[in-house]
Order: structure tokens, then C-alpha cells, then sequence
């Protein structure tokens, strides 16, 4: 299978930052990452950058 030349643009949500510290560590070599900490700001996000991946926690 052959991998996209651009990078996934991954949205991380959640209201703990910590959460959104160690999950983006875990997935930083996968992708542009974003993250929101309401659902309202996520929402703009995922229509502003149209994500590949949601963590919506």
C-alpha cells in the first residue's frame, strides 16, 4: 500500500490538557496534529482543516 505524500491532519479533543500532551506525543511522527478543548472550538477545527483523524475523548 502505498502512503499519502502529505502528512494526515489529525484533531485531537479533549478538556485535560494533559490528555492532548501525551496523546499527541504518541502520534506526532503520524501527522500535522490540532487539538481543541470544546466541542464548539473542535467543530470550527475539523471544518477549518477537514481532519483525516478525530481522538475526541
Amino acid at each position: 500500500m502505498k502512503l499519502p505524500d502529505a502528512p494526515s491532519k489529525i484533531l485531537i479533543v479533549d478538556d485535560e490538557p494533559l490528555n492532548i500532551e501525551v496523546l499527541s506525543e504518541t502520534l506526532e511522527d503520524m501527522g500535522d496534529i490540532s487539538f481543541a478543548t470544546d466541542g464548539e472550538t473542535a467543530l470550527k477545527l475539523a471544518v477549518e482543516i477537514r481532519p483525516d483523524s478525530f481522538f475526541w475523548m
